[in-house]
């Protein structure tokens, strides 16, 4: 819509009495992105409706969910990782994938987390099924790249499904 430097304040709504048609655009783009990002919230944030600047949105959303900009909300992430454990029916990837989102959000914040934070979170959280393949990695002299680990990981997870696989298939012909 080219309508986020109108969205964040930076571009405000021409004035000269001459520029009808700049003003009809400009009203109609701030319109575009106001109703956008109305449509685009949850039910809980909707008062922002009652906001009429555009402007006045934004900085509302921002400081309402961009958890990243207050140390508080920083320390929720990290709470939220540290606390993290693999639930039951959830595959390696998914946690995996939850994991390095939590890092992400906190790159270049004084709380990030480390490649060791999250190696020995790794090792503390993965289930007991995989502990031959964490234990050769926390015995190795140098530290191995947290995508070594996933990559050594999730092959155990795929081997482990195709071993229940066949063990079943096995008892099913055993059965027959």
């Amino acid at each position: 819509m080219d309508a986020f430097d109108i969205v964040t304040g930076e571009e405000l709504a021409p004035v000269r009495p001459n520029s009808y048609q700049k003003q009809k655009d400009w009203r109609i783009s701030a319109g575009n992105a106001s109703v956008t990002i109305l449509l685009s919230c949850e039910v809980d944030i909707k008062g922002i409706c009652k906001l009429r600047l555009l402007n006045n949105m934004w900085e509302t959303l921002k400081k309402r969910l961009d958890n990243t900009s207050t140390s508080i909300g920083r320390t929720l992430i990290l709470h939220k990782f540290r606390a993290s454990h693999l639930a039951k029916d959830e595959t390696i990837n998914t946690y995996f994938t939850r994991l390095i989102d939590y890092r992400r959000q906190l790159i270049r914040t004084p709380e990030v987390i480390s490649d060791q934070t999250f190696n020995a979170h790794l090792f503390i959280t993965i289930p007991k099924d995989f502990e031959i393949t964490t234990k050769i990695f926390q015995h190795q002299n140098t530290a191995p790249t947290l995508q070594k680990i996933m990559d050594a990981i999730r092959s155990d997870e795929e081997e482990a499904a195709l071993t229940e696989i066949a063990d079943t298939f096995t008892r099913s012909a055993l059965y027959s």
